[in-house]
């Protein structure tokens, strides 16, 4: 075994304990104003601080057994951590929908290229990011999601 992957496995076995009696969420099933199902799930995010925070996505089931987030159907308090988990990335949320499945909870950034950023010079248009936890709750996985122009 390398010392990298030891150094991993390490770092994942020493993580563990400390979610072990956090839930990575709690999922519980609503009627919303119309009538419709939604899913609440509650998660824990970091506070920027150094705290925790739970933090209720409202999800709507389609009928595939994915579980679809829109931004506009969130409440005011996820909205509002919603956009400074990505204004400190620099982005802003972004207005579409995502598909979710199984455990895993996560937000969608987003940052349009403009002349005058840094950015345009890689590609001429958005830069995304999509961060998720794993369903075992050890890992926080942030990664970029760009279009190359053609």
């Amino acid at each position: 075994m390398s010392n990298r992957t030891l150094i991993l496995c390490l770092a994942i076995a020493t993580a563990s304990p400390a979610f072990a009696e956090t839930p990575l969420s709690i999922d519980k099933t609503e009627l919303g104003t119309k009538g419709e199902i939604i899913i609440v799930r509650r998660t824990t995010w970091p506070d920027f601080d150094g705290g925790q925070i739970p933090v209720d996505q409202h999800l709507k089931p389609d009928g595939f057994g994915r579980l679809i987030y829109r931004y506009s159907d969130q409440p005011e308090a996820t909205k509002l951590y919603h956009q400074a988990f990505c204004a400190s990335m620099d982005m802003e949320p972004s207005q579409g929908e995502g598909t979710i499945e199984g455990p895993a909870a996560g937000w969608v950034c987003t940052r349009e290229n403009t002349p005058g950023n840094p950015t345009s010079k890689l590609n001429s248009k958005s830069i995304d990011w999509v961060t998720a936890t794993a369903p075992n709750g050890v890992c926080l996985w942030v990664f970029p999601i760009t279009q190359q122009a053609r």
